[in-house]
């Protein structure tokens, strides 16, 4: 039996929502909108997501989440049977498949996930701190005012910040560092 993080990434990654709500009937306008099934919905409110594994949201009900969670909605599913129903309705045989072990084993050990993430943390850390100081030796022996030194006064300030922000876990670029 494969874990639920994987069987859910499986569907999440082979079904589009719009090839989903095709498939059940509905119409999506070219801006990428429909009419919502969860409420009455006189003008197209909930938007469907082109990239797969994006799904949809609803800005007249505040509903949204994957094509797992549209077909447990729509249909009043369970998720093992909206599962089943996506699989059935796509023909997709994933909870045929046989579990790898490895990934598996990737998922759902949280302990060997927060190492990789404690590694990248370093790793990224560690670069940044040295090339803060390869800048920093440019700001030190270069002449004032050449195109290095400039470069080195914006990117040390640039460095400095991301620095802080790794070192306290906050967003860079929409990037939230643990």
């Amino acid at each position: 039996m494969l874990s639920v993080s994987i069987v859910s990434e499986k569907f999440v990654s082979r079904v589009s929502m719009p090839k989903l709500v095709e498939r059940y009937g509905f119409k999506v306008n070219s801006q990428g909108y429909m009419a919502c099934p969860f409420h009455k919905d006189d003008t197209p409110s909930l938007r469907v997501y082109d990239k797969t594994g994006e799904g949809f949201y609803c800005f007249g009900c505040n509903k949204g989440g994957s094509v797992i969670t549209f077909v447990m909605e729509l249909f009043k599913l369970s998720y093992p049977d909206a599962l089943k129903k996506l699989d059935s309705d796509f023909n997709l045989n994933i909870l045929e498949e046989k579990e790898d072990r490895s990934l598996s084993r990737m998922y759902n050990n949280d302990a060997a996930i927060k190492k990789i993430q404690a590694k990248r943390k370093r790793t990224t850390l560690d670069a940044m701190i040295k090339q803060y100081c390869t800048y920093h030796l440019a700001i030190k022996f270069d002449e004032p005012m050449s195109d290095t030194f400039c470069e080195a006064l914006y990117r040390i300030t640039d460095l400095e910040y991301k620095i802080e922000c790794e070192e306290e876990g906050v967003a860079i670029n929409g990037y939230i560092h643990t």
